[in-house]
């Protein structure tokens, strides 16, 4: 009867510990993305007429397939004669720190 009172609990100790372990979600530039997010993109460029900067944020697979986007424009403080445009590639934010071990790489991290 001990056994499996001990078995019950080690294995809803494993469990709890997992959840906890993977409980955030995935963002990207401080925007909420779907599970299974590994990396992020962000573009910013002028609209047509360059009075806005259209901000586009891409949930990234690891396959680079996009999950999600969102899409922002804000007012541009650059001359109406210039043409801007950018883009950022990062990491997820709120991943665990496990997911990235064991990838050969962590020797290149220091």
């Amino acid at each position: 009867m001990n056994k499996y009172i001990i078995s019950a609990v080690i294995i809803v100790a494993l469990c709890m510990n997992f959840s906890l372990q993977y409980a955030r979600e995935p963002t990207c530039y401080n925007q909420i993305c779907p599970a299974g997010t590994t990396n992020c993109k962000k573009n910013v460029r002028s609209s047509p007429d360059r009075r806005n900067l259209e901000i586009r944020i891409n949930c990234l697979d690891d396959d680079a397939g996009s999950l999600k986007e969102y899409f922002f424009q804000e007012p541009s403080s650059l001359n109406p004669y210039t043409h801007y445009e950018s883009s950022s590639y990062s990491a997820a934010g709120g991943l665990d720190d496990q997911y990235y071990r064991g990838n050969g790489l962590e020797d290149f991290s220091r």
